[in-house]
């Protein structure tokens, strides 16, 4: 998680989304299955696509680095 945050930090968003995608597959065996929140986040970022770099910025929406820390400490709220 902690590169995801650094790329996050170096404007680098697309990355560091990928590897909070690859972080949630990893420990998928720590996800709350029980809070339906949690399984919405969860169901989205496993679903997220793996995009180049240009058609991301034209098939999904851009985030800023404060809304990816968010997704981050909901992603760790929702881990046991």
């Amino acid at each position: 998680m902690e590169d995801a945050i650094n790329l996050a930090k170096n404007g680098k968003i697309l990355k560091a989304l990928l590897f909070l995608k690859e972080y949630v597959v990893k420990n998928e065996n720590l996800w709350d299955k029980s809070n339906e929140n949690c399984k919405e986040l969860f169901k989205a970022i496993v679903s997220m696509p793996s995009l180049n770099d240009e058609s991301w910025g034209i098939f999904v929406p851009s985030i800023d680095y404060e809304e990816f820390m968010e997704i981050v400490k909901r992603v760790y709220e929702c881990m046991r």
